[in-house]
């Protein structure tokens, strides 16, 4: 096998690693704001979205995914700064909301 037909098969491979992450994935169930915590939505070889929310307790396994999409990444992209959130619990479910702070 040809040098280049290894690096030609990595390429490709690292090509369909999906580094979604969709926060719809992870429990958004709250009974009070502090049940929750702010994540975003997106290609994490990009910029992910601001305006998520999910369960703090899931927190960790988001963070985890995350990092495991962001690997193998070839760009990544200077993300403007987010406008200033907080994580609310709107009828059982973590949102997010536009922060006074």
């Amino acid at each position: 096998m040809r040098p280049w037909s290894l690096l030609m098969g990595a390429l490709l491979f690292a090509s369909c690693v999906n580094h979604t992450v969709d926060i719809e994935q992870y429990d958004r169930t709250c009974e009070v704001d502090e049940d929750c915590v702010l994540a975003g939505s997106g290609d994490a070889c990009l910029c992910l979205d601001c305006e998520g929310a999910i369960n703090a307790d899931a927190y960790t396994l988001y963070a985890a995914d995350v990092s495991a999409a962001s690997e193998g990444c070839t760009v990544q992209a200077d993300c403007a700064a987010c406008e200033p959130r907080r994580a609310v619990c709107t009828d059982g479910t973590c949102t997010s909301e536009l922060s006074n702070e």
